[in-house]
């Protein structure tokens, strides 16, 4: 994808070869996206019941919101 970007850019063609090609790899993606609201519920119900994990929540938070910058 790197060389055909570079090769082609502003306007990228064809990438669908290289969806197929990786196709193996998006079971876990599904799995991932699949279980997204079950996961969110959990992270929101651990906030509220439990302050260690929202402190450690808020930490992680703040710690990546640094990386907007760059």
């Amino acid at each position: 994808m790197k060389s055909r970007k570079e090769a082609e850019w502003p306007f990228v063609k064809g990438i669908g070869d290289i969806f197929l090609k990786h196709v193996v790899y998006f079971d876990i993606y599904a799995e991932y996206c699949g279980d997204q609201k079950r996961a969110t519920q959990e992270i929101k119900r651990l906030s509220i019941n439990n302050p260690h994990f929202k402190k450690a929540l808020d930490v992680i938070t703040l710690f990546f919101s640094f990386f907007e910058f760059f």
